[in-house]
């Protein structure tokens, strides 16, 4: 009964982390867009080249890497059960 239990809580600690890691990712890179849109707007095109490179980094993660590759297959897999 405990081992279940504890597989229960892990399982759902672990999709928590992923969905919390997906949006936080995400969030991340939209700021860093933003930031590259400022720098550009206030003649700045360096930091804007590194904003937008570390935006677009963080919004592949975000997006695909974590939300597409980790979450959207845990969220079928909790729908099936």
């Amino acid at each position: 009964m405990q081992t279940s239990l504890f597989d229960t809580a892990w399982a759902v600690a672990e999709y928590v982390f992923v969905a919390a890691a997906s949006v936080a990712l995400t969030g991340i890179g939209v700021v860093f867009e933003q930031d590259a849109l400022a720098a550009y707007a206030a003649a700045q095109p360096d930091f804007a080249v590194v904003d937008f490179a570390l935006g677009t980094l963080a919004l592949v993660w975000g997006v695909y890497l974590v939300g597409y590759r980790q979450l959207v297959p845990r969220t079928r897999r909790y729908l099936r059960e």
